[in-house]
């Protein structure tokens, strides 16, 4: 592929199949509704592929992830919106399968569930660096939920890991804020597993509040 830029006149919530950036960026411009529901892939199915593709501009990269997400940045992108049920992520929303070797430089702005590089994970994150400054009006008001510079909250699942990532961007939350992780466990689902990852960020909060995991 190569690059693409200009206005957005249609979401498309459909596709099934794997993209290879090749090193090129997409440019959105969205108003509007299209603000918050818009996505570059709404969804990467167990077995497909995203790598190696920049995003810029307003906008999501991805909302839910079952497959592999390996090599994509998010540049200087505001997200404004409400809360989603599977979170706000400078990558992927919702991560399921694996998403490695990614970078979020944007700032994200949410009610709560919000990571700079996932909201919600229930599979693997590695590698992966955020330098955004990542906001929630509202965070841990919910049972999974939290804030993280790489996630938010995570679901199902024990030891799910989170390896070799680095934060360095602002944290700013309420309840169960971290460095890394905002919240590393679900109830009887047990902990996640969070290994050589370092934070560098300010991380602030009211309650269950650490610099690399708010509440585990």
């Amino acid at each position: 592929m190569q690059d693409i830029s200009g206005p957005v006149t249609q979401v498309l919530t459909g596709f099934l199949g794997s993209m290879r950036g090749s090193g090129n960026t997409i440019t959105i411009d969205v108003t509007g509704y299209y603000l918050e529901v818009m996505c570059i892939i709404c969804s990467i199915k167990r077995g497909q592929l995203l790598d190696s593709l920049t995003l810029e501009g307003i906008g999501q990269m991805l909302t839910s992830n079952t497959g592999t997400v390996d090599f994509c940045v998010n540049n200087k992108t505001q997200w404004i919106g409400h809360y989603y049920v599977v979170g706000a992520g400078g990558i992927v929303y919702g991560n399921y399968g694996t998403t490695s070797n990614c970078i979020n430089n944007g700032d994200i702005f949410s009610s709560d569930c919000i990571g700079g590089i996932a909201g919600y994970n229930e599979g693997q994150i590695i590698n992966c660096i955020n330098t955004g400054s990542i906001t929630a009006s509202n965070s841990g008001n919910g049972n999974r939920n939290g804030i993280g510079g790489i996630v938010g909250g995570m679901g199902n699942g024990h030891g799910i890991p989170t390896t070799g990532c680095i934060n360095i961007g602002k944290i700013i939350g309420q309840i169960n804020v971290g460095g890394i992780q905002g919240r590393s466990n679900y109830g009887a689902y047990g902990n996640s597993t969070i290994l050589n990852c370092i934070n560098y960020g300010h991380v602030k909060g009211i309650n269950k509040v650490g610099g690399i995991v708010g509440r585990r």
